[in-house]
């Protein structure tokens, strides 16, 4: 499972789980019988939407395109190149006031598109790389909008995390191992629950039922019961793999 969040302010945290079937596993047998969603939220100003295509070709760009042209309906080429170290992109769409691109020169901007390099990058992704890629081509340049990390988890998401596993559930964790862990899956950051946090997060507040959820259901909100001292051998709701390796059963988490 690949998630990935972007704000309006290009404000990304994303996360992967999942088992490599081997060491050489491609693409397609990674993502097989897999599906690409996009949820748009506009917030205030219209309702949240979401749409869902197949996962295609041989790279996660194909899908992307997939998806904007069956779901969104834009048309749009995307290259993604990236290494150990380093992942950049670049995405054209035809502007929807402007009319359709001629056939040829749309075809002609996609293959210069797809000419896009890890070398490319060696020197950022500023003016001077769209130049070289559409030399032929006039340029319209807006101001430069930085792409950066930041985790939306926080004190009280986590505290939410807890009332949603239940109290009997999360105060006999405490009891057996000392303390709760809460674990945001997204940027790593551990926040830990003793005895006396417990009493204040649980204290006059409706008490949620103990259940057990699936990972899908919760991956959006990233906050995972876990780590370090509850998942070490688990309870109900636990996330992950603790230090024996056995698997949990359920992803608990806050929405953001």
């Amino acid at each position: 499972m690949l998630v990935m969040q972007c704000s309006s302010d290009l404000e990304l945290r994303g996360m992967v789980r999942g088992e490599v079937p081997h060491a050489g596993a491609g693409f397609r047998e990674l993502v097989a019988r897999a599906n690409c969603a996009i949820t748009v939220d506009g917030g205030d100003v219209e309702r949240p939407y979401q749409g869902i295509v197949e996962v295609i070709g041989d790279n996660l760009a194909a899908s992307l395109e997939n998806y904007y042209q069956r779901s969104a309906q834009i048309p749009s080429h995307l290259a993604l190149v990236s290494d150990p170290t380093l992942a950049g992109g670049i995405l054209l769409q035809q502007m929807p006031d402007r009319g359709d691109a001629p056939e040829d020169d749309w075809r002609r901007l996609g293959l210069l598109a797809a000419t896009l390099s890890m070398r490319d990058l060696a020197g950022g992704a500023g003016l001077d790389l769209l130049g070289r890629l559409f030399a032929e081509d006039d340029l319209r340049v807006y101001t430069r909008r930085d792409v950066v990390f930041k985790c939306r988890c926080s004190q009280e998401r986590a505290e939410n995390v807890l009332r949603l596993l239940g109290q009997a559930d999360t105060e006999a964790a405490c009891h057996e191992y000392g303390s709760v862990d809460v674990t945001c899956e997204y940027c790593g950051e551990t926040r830990t629950f003793d005895a006396v946090d417990l009493s204040r997060v649980f204290a006059g507040g409706p008490q949620a039922e103990s259940s057990t959820r699936s990972t899908e259901e919760f991956m959006n909100g990233g906050m995972g019961i876990g780590a370090e001292v509850c998942a070490r051998e688990g309870f109900q709701g636990c996330a992950g793999q603790g230090t024996s390796g056995t698997e949990r059963t359920g992803t608990y988490s806050q929405r953001p």
